[in-house]
C-alpha cells in the first residue's frame, strides 16, 4: 500500500496522469490499477479520470517494487529522524542531543534533522524532487547542536507559510527544561539573560 497526499504543485489533473508522472510506470499499467479498483481518493475508489485536488489523500493497493524509480538515488547515511506526530501537513520530529538540525558542513549532509527527514518523506512518495522543483519540505524551528527537543517540519508550501507566520507572531510556545548544578537556596522563579560564547559555541544563563 502507497499513501499519497497531493500538493498544491499537482492540483487539478486526471488521476492516472498524476501517477503515471509521479510514479514512473508504464501507462498501461497505470490503467490496470484504476480497472482492478486499486486506487482510492479520500476513501473512495475513483476512475482513471477523475480529477485529484491539493490535499487529496491517494492511496494505492499495488505491489511497492515499482517505487523504487520515484526515488532518487539516496547516497550515504540512511538516517531518518523519530517522528513524534504526523499528518498530511507537518511532521513533529525528535532531535536528540548533539544532533544537527542543518549541516554545516559538507561531511553532514545526510546526517542532519532536515536531510532525514527529506529522505523519509521520499521514501513514503511524499516528496518527489522532480515533481516539487518549487518546494522542498523544511523546518519551521531550529535548536542547537546540544540541545535535544521538538522540531516542526513543513511538508508542503501552504503549511510552511502558515507554520512561519505563528511563529513570528509568537503563536507557538517553547518550553525548554535545563539541568543544573549546585544546591538551590529556596523554591522559586529564576530569571536571568541568555548569553551567547560565539568562539566556543556555547550559551549560557
Amino acid at each position: 500500500m502507497l499513501k499519497l497526499f497531493i500538493t498544491e504543485e499537482s492540483n487539478d489533473q486526471r488521476a492516472d496522469r498524476y501517477l503515471h508522472k509521479l510514479l514512473d510506470v508504464p501507462k498501461a499499467v497505470v490503467q490496470k490499477w484504476f480497472r482492478t479498483k486499486k486506487v482510492r481518493k479520500n476513501g473512495r475508489h475513483i476512475q482513471a479520470s477523475d480529477r485529484v485536488y491539493t490535499k487529496d489523500e491517494i492511496v494505492l493497493y499495488a505491489q511497492a517494487d515499482f517505487r523504487k524509480k520515484a526515488l532518487p538515488d539516496q547516497k550515504g547515511d540512511r538516517y531518518e529522524p523519530e517522528i513524534v506526530y504526523e499528518n498530511k501537513d507537518l511532521l513533529i520530529l525528535y532531535k536528540p542531543p548533539g544532533q544537527l538540525s542543518h549541516a554545516a558542513h559538507g561531511q553532514e549532509y545526510g546526517k542532519n534533522l532536515v536531510d532525514g527527514m527529506i529522505r523519509r518523506l521520499m521514501r513514503t512518495c511524499e516528496y518527489v524532487p522532480r515533481m516539487n522543483e518549487s518546494f522542498t519540505p523544511a523546518i519551521v524551528n531550529r535548536l542547537d547542536r546540544n540541545t535535544g527537543g521538538l522540531i516542526i517540519g513543513a511538508k508542503n508550501y501552504e503549511s510552511l507559510k502558515v507554520l512561519n507566520e505563528a511563529m513570528r507572531n509568537n503563536e507557538i510556545e517553547k518550553y525548554y527544561k535545563a539541568l543544573t548544578y549546585g544546591k538551590a537556596l529556596a523554591p522559586g522563579k529564576y530569571e536571568n539573560y541568555l548569553t551567547k560564547n560565539e568562539a566556543q559555541l556555547t550559551s549560557r544563563i
